[in-house]
């Protein structure tokens, strides 16, 4: 059984939960988990975990996120990106578009803002997902909820298209951003193309399309102890007695002949070992 943690860059078009497909046919495993979904339309960074390690996910540092969104102007789209949108019948027409009230807005929501999700979410509503009510023409009435928004730059405005890359927090809709930058301009506009550059330590940097990267552990927990058991230690885990590890560090992984055999998380409030014998 392959314990792993990695990433797969996303292509455009395809479900996290096709994505995710991909990579347990790679590792020949049904349990495979992820660390925040992408839209179908949304490319990029896509972290997962499979088998004994899918109970770290909920430590594992997942910010910031960062994103390379583009916004087009002077078009709309119910879902705020390019669901309804015919990209082959839009004009490009340059238009007045103010990008130092765009700046200034952006600066004015760092470091957090109460921002309200968009109707077509994975939100749930009494049992039912937002974008399923919105696609029915039903109010979702949703909630604002504080976001985090850490930094921001323009890396391109080829008008009428300007490209923005973005770090924020978790719970953040980059959709949501477009619609507020499109209501503070007064002005039509969609998320042309959004792409998911890092989620924590994981990143898309010398990755293609739909490949799977898989990450060292000492890279996703740089702190934690990482420590060889002995054969007569290994030999008590394959019944369950953990070794006992001299050290206090909250996270600390064990080895046996360079594979990894047990971990533990020892929080203040919260504690879990796993024993990854097969």
């Amino acid at each position: 059984m392959q314990h792993k943690l990695g990433m797969i860059n996303k292509g455009y078009g395809v479900s996290s939960f096709k994505a995710l497909s991909e990579v347990k046919k790679s590792l020949s495993t049904k349990k495979v988990g992820h660390m925040g979904t992408l839209d179908p339309l949304a490319t990029g960074c896509l972290p997962f975990a499979s088998n004994g390690l899918t109970p770290l996910i909920e430590f594992i540092p997942k910010l910031p996120k960062i994103y390379k969104v583009e916004i087009y102007f002077g078009e709309s789209s119910p879902s705020l990106d390019a669901e309804f949108v015919d990209l082959k019948s839009l004009s490009f027409n340059k238009l007045d578009i103010d990008i130092q009230k765009i700046e200034n807005y952006l600066v004015s929501i760092m470091p957090s803002y109460k921002q309200m999700p968009p109707d077509f979410s994975a939100k749930k509503i009494n049992g039912q997902r937002a974008y399923d009510l919105a696609r029915k023409g039903i109010e979702t009435n949703l909630k604002p909820k504080l976001v985090n928004f850490y930094e921001y730059k323009i890396l391109s405005f080829e008008n009428p298209v300007l490209k923005l890359q973005i770090s924020c927090g978790e719970g953040f809709y980059v959709r949501s951003l477009v619609r507020d930058i499109s209501k503070l301009l007064d002005m039509q506009a969609f998320m042309y193309s959004l792409d998911r550059i890092s989620v924590g330590p994981f990143d898309i940097f010398d990755s293609n399309r739909g490949e799977i990267l898989y990450y060292d552990l000492k890279k996703v927990f740089p702190d934690a102890d990482f420590v060889d058991i002995s054969l007569d230690e290994f030999e008590r885990l394959q019944y369950g007695i953990a070794p006992k590890l001299d050290s206090d560090n909250e996270f600390i992984f064990a080895y046996f002949d360079a594979n990894l055999v047990y971990y533990s998380v020892n929080l203040l409030d919260f504690k879990k070992q796993k024993f990854l014998i097969n």
